[in-house]
């Protein structure tokens, strides 16, 4: 759960910073800022929050897989 709160965020961060920093520069073209806020919520929140449930259901996690999630 910390670790899709801290995407969720993380995501925000990447927007505002995105829209903020192309306005401030006047920049219009397309960029790879631009996909960081859609990712972090895409494939970092919900990616963690369907694998809090599936574990939540399943408990398909032990010791040793708790660490290697935690770890990286």
């Amino acid at each position: 759960m910390n670790t899709a709160l801290l995407c969720a965020v993380l995501a925000i961060v990447g927007g505002v910073f995105y829209r903020e920093f192309t306005k401030f520069n006047g920049f219009i073209a397309k960029t790879t800022l631009s996909v960081v806020h859609t990712h972090y919520f895409l494939l970092g929140m919900v990616f963690f929050l369907l694998l809090l449930l599936l574990e939540k259901n399943f408990s398909f996690t032990s010791d040793k897989t708790g660490r290697v999630l935690v770890y990286q």
